[in-house]
């Protein structure tokens, strides 16, 4: 072993020991949120959060905490913090969230103030803040310790400024109290409830100050830790007008909890990954240290060794220890992109750095998912990790596959995995779509797939938004166009997630040849060209039903039309729009915390589909996008539909009608207010409001008048023609906020491009 590399083992293990492994019964997995909020956009720069930001975050690490650091978060860059931390957070045996910044108390609600917030009224509070409710949620999915600790019931500005709209509203002194009915978390405020907190003319809030000399005291229990915390500040703040007494508030279990445990030493590290060794690396100032990490895994791992040799460099640069934590961001690339969709993700993110890759990936060969990075990192190397990533996924999946495939080589299995994967978006439906195309292939028949006719015509760049798909273009002879050609065609069309390759290397064993809707988003299979056909005229009556106005269940056919050409109930071919196959796009119900449940994510369904309504008055029916979502677990169901509106008495350009069921048992008791649609390019996003004014029917009954002047008829119109995801926003009866989130997919985008051509034809 070379010197470096025993250095490394060394001073790795002593780390890891001392820091994220301090005993044998350490806690396996710590996060850490650290937010500082200083640089107020419309009020005057805090003296100290960022420096509290830093010195806590530094502090954390060296307990062994993987630690995500931020400084001067709007509104959407908290929103992205906190959304990917919960998921971090998710199994963790300490969960720690720590912000430094403006913070207040309106109604009896309190909220934490991004740099971006104006709150000319109560009524922005809820746009333009964060119910502390909110944080406690994204610590929630820890297994053990859940620790929320805010240095923010500071003097506020905002308290001044703000017009109160509600009688009943006032603005509170700090914080209210809140006790987290969830066992193992603890709310830590820097001052009692209804009193403020100093800043401090030090580098430190006097509270941070307290909590960063017994932070690391060894063998001290969290909640001792916290009263010493609360003594030293009270002390210090005793000679002055204003006193200040921190205050915990939460329900820990009886055992005994430390971030140092009494007897942290001996024994011998845990085996740890080269993500585990980098999150204990990636804020050091230790030049050698870093340089010892990439001699030891630079090799086998470019994305982590570029990692190290930027933290070398702005080390360097910097020219002086302790130069702080660095931020951790993300860039996500979606199962069923095509390559050049997800570079083009990855060339505009801002916080990566360097020229993209000179060679191309090869269609199909990157991995998806959400990629995090701390501070800037290389473009070329990321792309290198997501390759390797999925080269490995994919060889593995290969070596275990049925040894019986009609498929000649590796590059077959990922051209028919892409197809699968953009075929459908039901996981349990993937191995019988994957067993159909197997079948097909062996018996010499075409495999008629749409995503493949829509790849030749368009390349990776995929169909452009304004494009609607017609008959004539099956005609179109490509390499692609597999309702004209032979087999596979020569390369992936998508980038295919590891539930697509493990479908087609275990495909579902039977004789079916044929799918296509079964009218409810799902797929109806047959074996032979005559049940094939008994299902097309099925699927054909519920258009025609949907055309006339007289329902809209399912609304489309499955993922493909195999066979549709073929089939005997075809209707003479035409210079039309081609059918739009539908099939259940994604829908994620989020639920807050309230006080007897935790908050939930759970997983639904929704189905698009294009219906007839009228545009207002006598005007006669004309095409409108409906939607219609499921949320299985909870028995909730939404339909929503969006038309252009002609009636001169409703001053609106387009209206939005939302109707929710729900059962008799539903805790919610109904839903009570919808106030904003919004529209977004990724799941992630915080995306942009429709501007319009929306106003409650009745419970469960909503509409949303779209703003006629025409600048923002035009803006909306761009936000529903080119964004992919949707959210709704929503409150109940009971008073307990959700959120529903809707995916457009291949499916949604038609329905949206057809109907918006519609419209403008009109």
């Amino acid at each position: 072993m070379s010197f470096t590399g025993f250095l490394l083992k060394q001073i790795i293990g002593l780390a890891l020991l001392l820091g994220l492994f301090l005993a044998a019964a350490q806690a396996d997995r710590r996060v850490a949120l650290v937010i500082g909020n200083a640089d107020y956009r419309s009020e005057a720069r805090l003296r100290n959060p960022r420096n509290d930001a830093d010195d806590v975050a530094a502090a954390f690490e060296r307990l062994g905490f993987a630690v995500e650091k931020h400084h001067d978060l709007t509104f959407a860059g908290m929103r992205r913090a906190l959304r990917s931390f919960a998921r971090d957070a998710a199994g963790a045996d300490m969960a720690v969230v720590f912000f430094a910044g403006h913070g207040m108390e309106v109604g009896g609600r309190n909220y934490l103030i991004p740099t971006d917030a104006e709150l000319a009224t109560d009524l922005d509070l809820d746009y333009e803040a964060f119910e502390i409710e909110t944080v406690v949620n994204a610590v929630s999915r820890a297994d053990g310790l859940k620790l929320v600790i805010l240095d923010a019931c500071r003097d506020n500005p905002f308290a001044v400024q703000m017009e109160l709209t509600r009688q009943s509203r006032s603005i509170g002194r700090g914080f209210k109290r809140v006790e987290p009915n969830d066992g193992g978390t603890l709310i830590a405020y820097s001052a009692a409830a209804g009193t403020t907190a100093d800043d401090g003319n030090g580098r430190n809030s006097p509270y941070t100050q307290a909590l960063l000399e017994h932070l690391e005291e060894p063998g001290l229990e969290i909640r001792l830790l916290f009263g010493k915390v609360r003594d030293t500040v009270f002390e210090r703040t005793s000679r002055q007008a204003k006193r200040q007494r921190p205050a915990e508030y939460g329900s820990l279990p009886g055992r005994a909890i430390y971030l140092i445990p009494p007897d942290s030493g001996g024994g011998n590290p845990p085996p740890h990954s080269v993500e585990t060794v980098w999150a204990t690396l990636e804020g050091t100032d230790d030049i050698p240290l870093l340089e010892a990490f990439r001699q030891q895994y630079g090799a086998d791992n470019p994305y982590y060794d570029t990692l190290a040799m930027r933290r070398i460099e702005a080390v360097s640069r910097a020219g002086k220890e302790g130069s702080g934590t660095v931020a951790i961001h993300s860039v996500t690339v979606d199962a069923g992109m095509t390559v050049a969709q997800a570079l083009k993700r990855i060339r505009e993110n801002e916080f990566l750095t360097g020229a993209m890759p000179e060679d191309t990936p090869k269609e199909g060969m990157l991995a998806a998912g959400t990629r995090k990075f701390p501070g800037a990192a290389s473009r070329s190397a990321l792309v290198a990790a997501m390759q390797a990533e999925q080269r490995e996924m994919v060889e593995e999946i290969w070596a275990k596959r049925r040894g019986d495939l009609p498929l000649k080589d590796i590059n077959a299995f990922v051209t028919l995995a892409s197809i699968v994967e953009k075929e459908t978006a039901i996981a349990g439906e993937r191995p019988r779509v994957a067993g159909v195309f197997v079948n097909r292939l062996r018996k010499g028949m075409k495999l008629q797939s749409d995503s493949t006719l829509i790849y030749g015509l368009f390349g990776g760049e995929g169909r452009p938004a304004d494009y609607v798909l017609k008959r004539s273009d099956l005609e179109k002879i490509t390499p692609y166009n597999t309702y004209k050609v032979q087999g596979l065609p020569p390369g992936p069309i998508a980038i295919p997630s590891r539930a697509s390759l493990e479908a087609v290397a275990n495909p579902s064993a039977n004789d079916e040849l044929y799918f296509v809707s079964d009218g409810d988003g799902g797929h109806v299979f047959a074996k032979t060209l005559s049940d094939h056909n008994t299902n097309v005229r099925r699927w054909r009556e519920i258009e025609r039903n949907r055309a006339e106005g007289k329902g809209n269940s399912g609304a489309s056919s499955g993922g493909d039309r195999l066979a549709m050409l073929d089939s005997a109930a075809q209707s003479p071919a035409a210079d039309a729009g081609v059918p739009i196959p539908v099939m259940r796009q994604k829908a994620i119900f989020y639920q807050e915390r309230s006080g007897s449940e935790a908050g939930t994510a759970v997983a639904g369904a929704t189905v698009w589909s294009i219906v007839q309504e009228s545009p207002g008055g006598s005007a006669p029916a004309e095409p409108a996008i409906r939607a219609e979502t499921t949320i299985p677990e909870y028995g909730l169901t939404m339909e929503m539909t969006i038309r252009r509106n002609v009636d001169e008495s409703l001053p609106a350009s387009h209206v939005i009608e939302l109707f929710f069921r729900v059962p008799d048992t539903f805790n919610g008791l109904g839903i009570a207010d919808v106030q904003r649609i919004t529209f977004k390019e990724t799941e992630q996003e915080p995306g942009n409001a429709l501007v319009g004014v929306a106003a409650p029917i009745d419970t469960n009954v909503f509409l949303i008048a779209l703003t006629r002047a025409s600048a923002a008829t035009t803006a909306n119109l761009d936000l529903m023609r080119g964004r992919q995801w949707i959210d709704i926003p929503m409150q109940y009866v009971s008073g307990r906020r959700a959120l529903i989130v809707l995916e457009k997919g291949d499916t949604g985008q038609r329905v949206f491009d057809e109907v918006l051509a519609a419209w403008k034809a009109s």
